[in-house]
Parts: structure tokens; C-alpha cells; sequence
């Protein structure tokens, strides 16, 4: 839409142009500012805002448009959008705002106006009927999973089951070093065997043979902290090794009963790897060399977030407020060929649907 001519029945719908009128419609927020003239014709002028752009404190992407009765397309329209990186002012934003903007944002800003008008128009001849299916038309559902490869692990489970087998240490090694992390007592309670606490954030970075895990828990009492260890070795003989811990200020609720069913590491990351899917991700610029393999810098994370919670905002962003949301991070960083290249991604871990993706390329500093 911002690269295109605005189709008018995509934004505005059947909706009567008329001073005033507005609406929303595929993120778009708009309004009828009412006439105006363009090469002496008379128009209407209406402007539109990107709300997500707005709510999430991402910078603005806005749009001014004309529209006449002979055309199904704007006539003339002027684009506007800034979007501000990780590195931004976001001193005013929301928490959920914060959180995702260290997710799936690269560093540094994009500042970018075009103006769009319309030169001639050549009708056709050809009348197509809106709404006709055909053979090859994709099904919505085809990619969604079945109850069955959900995991309820939210009950009595302590986080989300991993089982990765590309990564060498999955989070279920991490939770096997935890009795070894005597510095952190909070936490090692906390994700003890008979502990009441679970893990509603954790990020696997790896170095090496090396992997880092940072791990966030909260407990019944709705006390909230981290720990930071690495690990290597393999099989029976991992090395564990406690780096840091501390606490949470934000306020993280506990209730289990608000976790949503979701897959498991292993299940997302099978489902990112495949080329046929999503080709953007396997290869030079991608999280995976091939199918069974992870570019080392690539880094992976989850978050759970359910109600009542800080971050309870971001379950507004996956129409998840009653029941919680779980999602998973990709984001990889590397240098080649005189730029630093940065690859990120966020997907819903209820339902496999990738929520959006970003490659980011800059000159080496």
C-alpha cells in the first residue's frame, strides 16, 4: 500500500465518501477531510494512519490520498513514514512497547516519503466476478496445528518443552543445571522439582560449543527474577557454569490457569526451516544453514505473557487478553561483505503464524 496505489476497496470498503466519514481497515486508520481539487478536478482528500506503527511506538507511517468516482485506485497519494530502531527514543512507550522493540527491531532508523500520481488510465474489456474461488487458492487452515501438538504445559510444567534437536543444550539441560546454581537460591527454588515457580522468558545464544542461556521465572508469591549460565559439553557430561542473577522490577503475574497451549521449540523450529515455506530463512541470510543446521549467531527466544501482567498490552497486539499469549524470537547479527546484517522475527507459538520479520543491513562501523 505504501509502495502501490492505495486500492480503495481494500481500505475503505462499500463506505459512502463524504466529509467526515472514517474508518479502520487492515491496520489503517482513516479519515474523509473532505474536497479538494487536483488538475482541476475535483477530489476527495483523506489522510491515514498506521495505528500498530503508532501503538507500538515504532515511529508513524502516515498517508494523505486522493480519490475521485473513476478510479479504483487513490488518483494521487503522499506517503510518509518514519520508524525508529532498538537504539530510539522509546522513553514514553509502554513497557510491551520496550520489550518488542528488543525483540524484532535493528538498530538505527528508516525515513522514507514517495508521492505517487496518476498519469492515464486504460480501462479493460474483461469483466472478473469478486469472490470466485479457485483450485490453487491457498487454505487459511493449512498450517494450523491440531490440538494434539499443542503442549498444556502451563498446568503443573515449569516452561515451555524445548526438545530441540539441533541445539545442543536445550532449555531442558538448562533446568538440569539449575541444582548446580547455588548463588541464585530464589531461582533454584523457585524451578526446583518441587518448586511452584515457572519460566515466562528465556533466550539461548550460542558461541561455539558454547551456549548462554538467560532464563526469567516468577513464582506463586508473584516474586520475578533472572539467571544467566552457560553450558557445554554433551550427553552425560554437561558443564555448568552460574554467570549472574538479579530481580525483576516489572510485575509479572503467576497464573498458571492463563497459559495458553502451545508448541514446543523443537515443532517452531521444524516449521521455520522449511525452505518451502519460508525460503527467507534458510541460507546466507537465513537463521538456518539448511534444515538441521542454525547459523551459530542466530539467537532464540520465548515469552510467555498472561493476564494482568505488565506486558499484558502485547496480548492486545494477538487478540490473546483472556488466555494469555506465548510467542518465539529469531534474531541473528553477522558481517559479510562490509555489512553488518541483522535478522529478526516474532511468531505466535499458539498457532505457528509468523507475526513479522525484518533484515536490517548497514556498513560496518
Amino acid at each position: 500500500m505504501v509502495l502501490n496505489p492505495i486500492e480503495l476497496n481494500q481500505l475503505l470498503g462499500d463506505d459512502l465518501i463524504e466529509t467526515g466519514v472514517s474508518g479502520e481497515k487492515l491496520g489503517w486508520v482513516w479519515n474523509v477531510l473532505g474536497p479538494d481539487e487536483i488538475g482541476g478536478t475535483q477530489m476527495f482528500k483523506i489522510s491515514a494512519y498506521h495505528e500498530e506503527v503508532r501503538d507500538l511506538c515504532l515511529g508513524y507511517a502516515n498517508i494523505i490520498f486522493w480519490v475521485d468516482g473513476d478510479s479504483p485506485w487513490a488518483v494521487q497519494q503522499e506517503v510518509d513514514i518514519s520508524l525508529k530502531g532498538k537504539d530510539g527514543n522509546r522513553d514514553d512507550c509502554s513497557t510491551t512497547s520496550k520489550l518488542l522493540g528488543d525483540l524484532v527491531l535493528p538498530e538505527g532508523s528508516l525515513d522514507y516519503q514517495i508521492t505517487l500520481a496518476r498519469s492515464s488510465t486504460t480501462r479493460g474489456e474483461k469483466l472478473l466476478d469478486l469472490g470466485v474461488s479457485y483450485n490453487s487458492r491457498p487454505n487459511p487452515a493449512a498450517w494450523t496445528p491440531s490440538s494434539s501438538e499443542l503442549s498444556n504445559w502451563g498446568e503443573n510444567e515449569q516452561h515451555l518443552p524445548d526438545d530441540s534437536s539441533i541445539r545442543n543444550h536445550p532449555l531442558e539441560v538448562a533446568m538440569d543445571c539449575m541444582p548446580e546454581m547455588s548463588e541464585a537460591v530464589a531461582a533454584r527454588q523457585a524451578l526446583s522439582p518441587n518448586g511452584d515457580g515457572f519460566i515466562w522468558r528465556a533466550i539461548d545464544s550460542r558461541t561455539g560449543d558454547v551456549t548462554e542461556w538467560n532464563i526469567s521465572w516468577v513464582d506463586e508469591d508473584e516474586a520475578s527474577g533472572w539467571i544467566r549460565m552457560s553450558i557445554s559439553g554433551g550427553l552425560d557430561s554437561y558443564n555448568c557454569t552460574y554467570l549472574s542473577h538479579g530481580v525483576h522490577d516489572n510485575g509479572v503475574a503467576w497464573n498458571r490457569q492463563s497459559i495458553p497451549a502451545a508448541l514446543n521449540m523443537s515443532m517452531i523450529e521444524s516449521n521455520i526451516a522449511d525452505s518451502s515455506r519460508y525460503p527467507m530463512f534458510t541460507g546466507s541470510e537465513g537463521f538456518f544453514q539448511n534444515q538441521n543446521m542454525l547459523h551459530p549467531e542466530t539467537r532464540i527466544g520465548h515469552l510467555v505473557v498472561i493476564p494482568d501482567s505488565e506486558y499484558g498490552d502485547w496480548l492486545e497486539r494477538l487478540n490473546s487478553v483472556e488466555n494469555g499469549a506465548t510467542t518465539v524470537d529469531f534474531s541473528r547479527t553477522w558481517d559479510e561483505g562490509g555489512w553488518t546484517h541483522q535478522l529478526s522475527m516474532a511468531l505466535d507459538a499458539t498457532d505457528g503464524r509468523v507475526i513479522g520479520w525484518n533484515l536490517y543491513k548497514q556498513p560496518v562501523d
